[in-house]
């Protein structure tokens, strides 16, 4: 898996609360969003069956509501609300279900991601 960081895109374009836009590099489809002020990067992936949470683009959101069985994410990635949670074995543990986290950072107006394990700092890099 790519160790480098990737220039994702504007920071402008996650400046607002709630503001996010994704990135496609090759098969992976990441989602950049703000957390309240904090840049945060995932797989734009549900964690159940592995739709696409995001199409292609930007907007805002309060939550991340996958459109195919209604799975709901914070905007911390964090697993927020199962549709009837009681038929899953172990119940959905939302801590092993919440959002797959990518290294982010912002430097000069723009989101940079790094996919695997950093090789070096953003500012070394």
């Amino acid at each position: 898996m790519d160790a480098l960081w990737l220039c994702a895109g504007l920071a402008s374009d996650a400046a607002q609360p709630g503001a996010y836009f994704t990135f496609e590099h090759g098969q992976e489809s990441l989602l950049v969003l703000n957390d309240g002020g904090t840049l945060r990067a995932f797989h734009n992936v549900c964690q159940h069956r592995g739709h696409p949470l995001r199409p292609c683009g930007r907007g805002t959101a309060t939550a991340l509501r996958c459109p195919y069985h209604g799975w709901t994410y914070a905007l911390s990635g964090r697993l927020e609300h199962v549709p009837d949670r009681h038929t899953f074995p172990g119940q959905a543990p939302a801590d092993e279900l919440s959002l797959k986290p990518v290294a982010c950072e912002q430097h000069d107006g723009f989101v940079w991601v790094c996919l695997g394990e950093p090789r070096e700092s953003l500012s070394e890099f």
